[in-house]
């Protein structure tokens, strides 16, 4: 396999996060308030977005929890828009998305408001860029709550100071299937990332997606925090690479035989569960970043990887149907 790029058409990295914690001045935060309150929140945000002449272009629509359907939520949160602690507030929380789906604004979550920018690739800065004019613009309608000594004021003290979480969303078969991701796991933990699953916090990766994000939030800039995020995060995708060429050169058989079994597992099962799915399709994705499977292009498989994501937590005999049969269409259709 030739030497790519790191980030050659998303093959390692899926894409690139920046959340900004903020709150509003004089306001308790939103586990200490009343449901009252809790609206007059969401409209001061509403407001502050929706009439802003600058923030026009981006189309915002905004949305209570509880107007929501579960199939909605789960897209919404498949598609790393919206967050599962919003979802446990459905009685205040609500999001404003922006037209093109890029830039997400959480309200009532942990704090009154998060933004979030996401972009595809590693491209941390971009996605910074984004975040920052957007939160600029905000500001010029709401006083936030800040500390001269400490920064940003939030719910949760580990988001003091920048309130910024910057992540990327990596896909690490070949670090998982070699048990080297434990390896970048305890490097990250040493030096102020953490490595999560599919959604983030408390979660578990499913077919080998993991999210890097710093965890230190003072005493360094945004951009400082973030141009950490990016070294170590090439440094991870770079091994990635490496790695998939090792397996390749010293166990072309095996990794060829798992990633075309499940191809054939995928494109004739009948019943199939989440995670043997998500497993399987991190196999295939491997072959597709290989240049072993020519028939599927790389944003497809994620597309669909996406709505096995949408399609639910529960596990019944007519989910598992479902779910094989949206993926035995596909497949059958690029054969």
């Amino acid at each position: 396999m030739e030497n790519k790029n790191v980030n050659d058409l998303g093959n390692i990295a899926l894409s690139s996060r920046i959340r900004l914690a903020r709150n509003i001045s004089g306001i308790p935060f939103p586990w200490k308030i009343d449901e009252d309150r809790g609206f007059k929140v969401a409209e001061a945000v509403r407001s502050a977005v929706t009439t802003n002449e600058e923030l026009d272009k981006y189309g915002f629509g905004f949305k209570f929890v509880f107007d929501m359907g579960d199939e909605e939520k789960n897209g919404l949160l498949a598609n790393h828009l919206m967050s599962l602690d919003l979802i446990k507030n459905p009685k205040t929380g609500g999001i404003l998305i922006s037209g093109e789906k890029k830039v997400s604004i959480l309200v009532n979550e942990e704090d009154h408001l998060r933004i979030q920018t996401l972009v595809g690739g590693l491209n941390l800065e971009a996605a910074w860029k984004e975040a920052d004019f957007v939160d600029d613009l905000i500001e010029e309608n709401l006083d936030y709550a800040f500390d001269g000594s400490y920064g940003y004021l939030t719910a949760c003290p580990s988001n003091i100071g920048t309130g910024m979480r910057a992540s990327v969303m990596l896909h690490l078969p070949a670090l998982a299937s070699t048990k080297y991701i434990k390896r970048v796991f305890d490097i990250s933990n040493t030096i102020g990332l953490t490595v999560r699953g599919f959604y983030g916090e408390g979660t578990e990766a499913e077919g080998d997606i993991y999210q890097i994000s710093n965890q230190i939030t003072t005493g360094r800039t945004e951009l400082e925090i973030i141009g950490d995020l990016d070294r170590i995060t090439r440094q991870v995708m770079d091994k990635e690479g490496k790695t998939r060429q090792y397996l390749m050169a010293k166990q072309r058989a095996r990794t060829e035989d798992a990633i075309f079994r499940a191809w054939g597992i995928l494109s004739n099962s009948r019943l199939i569960n989440k995670t043997e799915s998500m497993k399987l399709l991190s196999r295939v994705r491997l072959g597709v970043g290989l240049g072993l499977i020519k028939a599927i292009e790389i944003n497809e498989l994620d597309i669909l990887i996406k709505e096995m994501q949408i399609m639910g937590k529960s596990e019944t005999m007519e989910s598992a149907e479902k779910r094989a049969f949206k993926i035995r269409e596909f497949f059958q259709l690029r054969r």
